[in-house]
């Protein structure tokens, strides 16, 4: 048995002033996925009346606030949404007052360490079965045909923080097991497989799984995709984007755990690369959204939308 230690590293957005994902762009994300994932015009604002006290409202700026939500009708009619704002706007006018019936976050988001991450190369169960390639950002499934073997990071990702990282798909040939998300500490890794209490990961069919349940579903995952993950462990989230788009967010998160970003593949030949990738912007009052709630969207104007958002 040949043992090839891997050494990677992987890097990391901490949100910080620096790298940071805008709470705008949180919205964004909040917004699309609710659009998605709700199949009627109720479900869809059930899902943001839920979400959306989740966003630090006051870290918005006011030029924002105006231009894109207030004008929207849509995202008025979302109960607390309106409660949301007042309260933003109560709270720049007396930063320091506290009231009884807040239901405004306004703690400021806690940036992470800069911490650098890398896969773990003492993972004995792994050695022999993923190599580098390149500039050393890209794993390799080079040994063990047939078999499955889990890849993790030596550092695993802890409070507080918020954190977004990306793996571009570079190659995913066959059709057996690939499994790419976020494991507890506690979850026990030379098990091989991901689909096990603990885990939170999207497969190669497209289906998102929270251990064995599947809770969401994609398209099937593809060569050149770009998977994108965010974990707030203040919100107690974690989302999995697909090419920009959130296919699923996670909510309840342990806020005490640490957690391991990971692999998981059976073919030979999977290369998967790490990046460092802002996540796309969402336009605001889409296609969808708009059609459901409204019904008089023509057809052509949808085409135009879908297409424009495509591009």
């Amino acid at each position: 048995h040949t043992h090839t230690h891997t050494h990677t590293h992987t890097h990391t957005h901490t949100f910080t002033n620096q790298h940071n994902l805008r709470e705008e762009e949180m919205l964004n994300a909040v917004l699309k996925y609710a659009d998605q994932k709700g199949g009627t015009p109720d479900e869809s604002k059930a899902i943001l009346n839920r979400l959306l006290p989740h966003i630090r409202w006051t870290l918005c700026s006011s030029a924002f606030l105006i231009k894109h939500i207030e004008t929207n009708k849509v995202l008025m009619s979302i109960p607390v949404l309106r409660d949301l704002l007042y309260e933003t706007y109560r709270h720049r006018i007396a930063p320091k007052a506290r009231f009884p019936d807040m239901i405004i976050n306004i703690s400021p988001r806690k940036p992470s360490t800069n911490v650098s991450l890398q896969w773990d190369k003492n993972q004995s169960f792994t050695n022999g079965v993923y190599a580098l390639e390149d500039d050393l950002s890209t794993a390799h499934k080079n040994g063990q045909p047939g078999m499955i073997y889990i890849l993790r990071t030596k550092k695993p990702l802890e409070r507080p923080g918020r954190f977004y990282w990306e793996m571009h798909l570079e190659a995913i040939p066959g059709a057996q097991e690939l499994h790419v998300g976020l494991a507890e500490e506690t979850f026990s890794f030379d098990t091989a497989y991901l689909r096990a209490h603990g885990t939170y990961y999207i497969e190669r069919s497209g289906q998102v799984f929270q251990g064995n349940n599947s809770v969401a579903t994609s398209s099937a995952l593809a060569a050149n995709d770009d998977l994108g993950f965010a974990l707030d462990f203040e919100a107690r989230t974690f989302m999995i984007f697909v090419n920009g788009t959130c296919v699923h967010t996670f909510t309840g998160m342990s806020s005490t755990l640490r957690y391991y970003p990971c692999i998981a593949a059976r073919d030979l030949g999977v290369k998967i690369s790490l990046r460092s990738k802002s996540i796309k912007m969402y336009e605001f009052g889409s296609a969808k959204l708009v059609k459901k709630t409204t019904e008089k969207t023509t057809e052509n104007t949808t085409e135009k939308t879908t297409e424009k958002e495509d591009h």
